[in-house]
């Protein structure tokens, strides 16, 4: 059987990404964050508190992400920005922890990509999945720690800021590293 393999060719269509700010203001503790698809209820901060939830958040509220943003260093993402390889980058070396992803791609692979650059960031992932109506969290392990689906509208899962710092995956894995390298050569490729 032969086969052909064209090498090169246009270059990938990439996101533009200014450089945000850096940012160090981590919590000293793990934080419970509550999210929810729709809208959040009228009582949502009776509920934190009965829930001992720091923060709660919605596809619907960026009021509710801004304040969340003060204490964890917290974006709203878009799909073209999580499926670039180097969209989330300039965030993550900056030091944002959480990003909150909008998204139209739907089960199975919006689960599949979530995990997988939860793990390569080291990051938690907030989900808001519009083709199911639902949302999950999932952790720097790629684990999906919670999620609004069947009857639940609004679930809560632990930001451990530990999590996000530990950045030395396995013998010789240094994920703050690959980022650089990863910036610098999405850098040499957009010149």
């Amino acid at each position: 059987m032969d086969a052909t393999v064209t090498l090169g060719g246009d270059r990938p269509s990439r996101v533009e990404t200014a450089h945000p700010p850096l940012r160090q203001n981590y919590p000293a503790a793990p934080l419970r964050l509550a999210i929810a698809y729709e809208s959040l209820p009228a009582d949502i901060d009776e509920r934190l508190d009965l829930l001992d939830d720091a923060y709660a958040i919605s596809s619907t509220d960026a009021g509710r992400l801004e304040l969340l943003d003060r204490t964890i260093p917290s974006v709203p993402v878009d799909d073209r920005t999580v499926l670039d390889p180097g969209g989330l980058v300039p965030y993550r070396r900056a030091g944002y922890g959480l990003f909150c992803w909008t998204s139209d791609i739907g089960p199975p692979w919006l689960e599949r990509i979530a995990r997988a650059r939860a793990v390569e960031l080291r990051v938690y992932l907030v989900v808001f999945d519009r083709s199911a109506q639902r949302a999950f969290a999932v952790d720097p392990d790629g684990a999906i720690v919670a999620g609004t689906f069947a009857q639940y509208r609004l679930a809560s899962f632990i930001f451990d800021p530990r999590k996000t710092g530990e950045m030395v995956v396995a013998p010789g894995t240094d994920v703050a590293e690959g980022l650089a390298r990863v910036e610098a050569i999405v850098a040499d490729v957009s010149s």
